[in-house]
C-alpha cells in the first residue's frame, strides 16, 4: 500500500523557522514577528534580504524577488527533487513520523492564521543628494559621496500595505531601464519599486563595463574619474543573462563582478558567450568587491593633517 504525505498536514505541523534552523540557517535579526536571514536559496547575499513571518509561516526573498509558504520554500531550496520528494525531505529533516502526515480519512481543521497583506510601498518624494545628513554620512562611509553626485537621489517611501503599513523610510535610489526605482537604505535594506531591471549609464558606444551593484560602480568611478565607458549595473547577479543580451553590440566588454562563487559563475557565463571579454576582478584581488577594496584604502591626508605634525615642526626649530 502506498503512503502519501499530506502537504496540508506538513504545513500545519512544521515551522519554517524550525526547518531553516535544522538546515543550518540562523536569523540575523528579529523585529516583531519578522525574522531576517541571509538568503538560503541564493549565493552571495551579504545583507539579510530573506524574511520569514513566524506567525503565518510565509517567506519572501527580496533578491529574487519572490516568496511563498513552507512547501514553496522546499521546492525552491531543493530544485532537483519532485514534489513528493520535497515533502519527504521536509519530513525527514524535521524528524516527523510519517503516521502524522499521511492523508487522513476526515479533513483536518486548518490552523487559524492571520490574513497577510503583501507588503508594498509608494514613492512620495525625490530629492537631490545633500538634504539628508544620514544618507550623506552613509555614502561617505562607503567613500562614494563625490561619485554619487548626479547618479543617485534621495528617495522617500511610505508603506501602503502589509505589517508595516503607514511606516515611512528613506534611502538612496537610482532608476533602472524600466524607469523604476532601485533603492538602498543606510541599514542595507534593498528594494525595487516596480519591475526589476539593469541600470544603464551611457558613454562610449564601443566600450562597456559591468558591475553587480551600484556601490561597486561608484567605487570604480571614484578610482577612474576620466573613464568614458558605458556602464551597466545589473542590480542583481540574477540579471546576467539579460546583461549578456544587452551588451552584444559593444566591441570591448569588461566585467567587475564579485570575487565570490556567484560572481565568478557570472563571469564564466559572460566569457562563454564573449571570449574576448575582460575579467576586471583582478583590480580588487583579495577583496570581495570593488567597494570593499576602496573602503579599506587609508584616508589621504594633507601634510598639515598628519598626526604629530606640530611637534615635528617644533623639533625642527630646536635643532
Amino acid at each position: 500500500m502506498n503512503h502519501y504525505i499530506d502537504a496540508n498536514a506538513l504545513r500545519e505541523q512544521v515551522s519554517l523557522p524550525e526547518l531553516l534552523r535544522r538546515l543550518g540557517h540562523q536569523p540575523v535579526s528579529k523585529s516583531g514577528g519578522e525574522l531576517k536571514y541571509h538568503s538560503p536559496i541564493r549565493n552571495g547575499d551579504r545583507s539579510p534580504s530573506f524574511t520569514v513571518r513566524a506567525d503565518t509561516n510565509q517567506w519572501y526573498d527580496f533578491g529574487l524577488p519572490g516568496g511563498g509558504d513552507l512547501i514553496s520554500f522546499g521546492v525552491t531550496y531543493w530544485p532537483g527533487l519532485s514534489f513528493y520528494q520535497v515533502l519527504k525531505k521536509i519530513q525527514e529533516v524535521c524528524d516527523l513520523p510519517e503516521s502524522k502526515l499521511i492523508f487522513a480519512e476526515r479533513p483536518r481543521e486548518p490552523r487559524p492564521r492571520k490574513a497577510e497583506k503583501v507588503q508594498s510601498y509608494e514613492l512620495f518624494c525625490i530629492r537631490p543628494l545633500g538634504s539628508n545628513p544620514l544618507l550623506e554620512e552613509y555614502l561617505k562611509s562607503r567613500k562614494v559621496w563625490e561619485a554619487a553626485q548626479g547618479r543617485l537621489s534621495e528617495v522617500y517611501l511610505r508603506c501602503i500595505a502589509g505589517p508595516r503599513e503607514g511606516k515611512k523610510l528613506f534611502g538612496v535610489g537610482w532608476q533602472n531601464e524600466y524607469m523604476d526605482w532601485e533603492i538602498r537604505t543606510a541599514a542595507q535594506w534593498k528594494h525595487c519599486l516596480g519591475q526589476k531591471g539593469m541600470s544603464l549609464f551611457k558613454g562610449d558606444p564601443n566600450q562597456v563595463v559591468l558591475f553587480e551593484g551600484m556601490m561597486d560602480y561608484l567605487s570604480w568611478a571614484t578610482k577612474n574619474p576620466g573613464d568614458k565607458s558605458s556602464v551597466y549595473v545589473l542590480n542583481s547577479i540574477a540579471m546576467i543573462e539579460h546583461a549578456i543580451n544587452a551588451t552584444a553590440d559593444f566591441e570591448q566588454k569588461t566585467c567587475f563582478f564579485d570575487n565570490d562563487e556567484a560572481g565568478r559563475k557570472a563571469t564564466v557565463s559572460f566569457q562563454a558567450v564573449y571570449p574576448d571579454a575582460i575579467d576586471g576582478a583582478s583590480a580588487y584581488q583579495g577583496y570581495e568587491d570593488y567597494n570593499a577594496m576602496l573602503m579599506d584604502e587609508p584616508e589621504l591626508r594633507m601634510p598639515w593633517e598628519e598626526e604629530g605634525v606640530f611637534q615635528k615642526i617644533l623639533n625642527t626649530y630646536k635643532r
